[in-house]
């Protein structure tokens, strides 16, 4: 189950990034950006631009793997490592499946009264988050004016047009070839999320 968890995960992965980057090169929503403003805001971010683009980026396969193993499992969870908190989830997991009933249950009645918070509260930030975000496009608009919109609607409508194919093309396909669950009983099963 954890090696078919982990394989989907690094599947799906790799084909929203080949999506993403598909749609990025196509629509180009940072060329539709008048001269001027893209000017100012690339002196504005220069400094951030030039130490990503600094980064090395070798990629280790051996050592991504190696990776995945969390030194630290809460430090995984404070920096928000996915693949660290799937593994520790599925070794800890595997671990309880191991002993007693009457001794796990409560740590399962623990990590389910967790989950159930952890719920709440994303639920209460998505409430709170439109408003955040009008703050920071207000702030944006403010310093680089309105025709920054412009590009913002082309970033957001490539964002978008990814987000249907992952979700009608590849989850379709997937469930088409590896499952018997209908594309609409998915989708109302992950409605929710």
């Amino acid at each position: 189950m954890g090696g078919k968890t982990i394989s989907i995960y690094i599947i799906t992965t790799a084909i929203s990034i080949t999506i993403g980057l598909t749609l990025a090169n196509l629509i180009e929503p940072g060329e539709r950006m008048d001269v001027d403003t893209r000017t100012r805001l690339m002196s504005v971010y220069q400094d951030d631009a030039s130490e990503k683009i600094e980064q090395e980026l070798a990629i280790d396969l051996v050592q991504q793997i190696v990776e995945i193993v969390p030194r630290n499992p809460f430090n995984a969870i404070a920096n928000g490592n996915m693949l660290q908190i799937i593994f520790f989830a599925l070794i800890l997991g595997i671990t309880v499946s191991f002993i007693a009933k009457e001794k796990a249950d409560p740590l399962i009645n623990f990590f389910d009264g967790f989950s159930d918070v952890m719920i709440k509260l994303v639920t209460t930030i998505m409430y709170i988050a439109p408003i955040g975000v009008f703050a920071l496009i207000a702030n944006t608009v403010g310093e680089f004016g309105f025709d920054i919109l412009q590009t913002l609607i082309w970033y957001v409508g490539a964002v978008l047009l990814g987000l249907m194919i992952q979700v009608f093309v590849t989850y379709a396909l997937m469930l088409k070839f590896f499952t018997n669950i209908s594309i609409l009983d998915f989708l109302k099963a992950i409605r929710r999320a």
